[in-house]
């Protein structure tokens, strides 16, 4: 019993402390896309073929929609993912570049042409936009990049062509070309007669 009581008291003081420690500390965001580390993240993202798109944008963590963070509970340390938010504020005073949250615009490509579907929205990056509101920062960097989740081709357009391990797909008009990895998730949806329809994962 008395480990327990220690542990918690070592757990509140550390919370205080961070606490203070964050009243004078600014987070410091790493805003250039080459330098950035995606590795360090807890959950990996997936940013497919369309990579490079990603970009710089900024949102106000006051306002933006967090799914996994109720906007009315005004606590910062509270919940299952204490340990998270108290590692992710030890880092931020610690001075090191803070990767900004990540989103996500998701497309569809209808024979060689992308075609807006969805804001898909915050890919990465909760905690981090939930320390941002209880900081009661109004413009935070954020990081987009467009997403294509399924590839559409009009079956008199393309000359297709089915290989052990992956299909080329390249316009009878000469010029593009798309191939894709049968190894890697992609696949054929069957329930789409009005084109080809390859599927990427996510």
């Amino acid at each position: 019993m008395a480990q327990n009581i220690y542990t918690q008291i070592d757990l509140i003081n550390r919370i205080r402390k961070i606490e203070d420690a964050l009243k004078a500390t600014p987070i410091i965001w790493e805003t250039d896309i080459k330098k950035i580390d995606f590795s360090k993240l807890r959950t990996p993202v997936s940013f497919g073929r369309t990579g490079e798109t990603m970009r710089i944008d900024t949102i106000n963590p006051l306002v933006a929609v967090n799914p996994y963070w109720d906007a009315n509970d005004k606590e910062l340390f509270s919940g299952n993912d204490t340990p998270i938010m108290m590692d992710l504020a030890e880092l931020v005073i610690s001075g090191e570049k803070i990767i900004p949250p990540i989103y996500c615009l998701t497309y569809r490509v209808i024979d060689g042409e992308r075609v807006f579907v969805d804001n898909t929205g915050l890919m990465d990056g909760s905690h981090r936009l939930r320390l941002s509101a209880y900081l009661k920062l109004t413009e935070i960097p954020i990081i987009v990049f467009d997403r294509v989740f399924e590839y559409s081709f009009s079956t008199e357009k393309w000359n297709f062509i089915q290989m052990a391990d992956k299909i080329s797909i390249s316009s009878l008009f000469g010029g593009t070309v798309y191939e894709f990895s049968l190894g890697n998730g992609c696949y054929i949806d069957e329930m789409k007669t009005d084109y080809l329809t390859i599927c990427e994962p996510g």
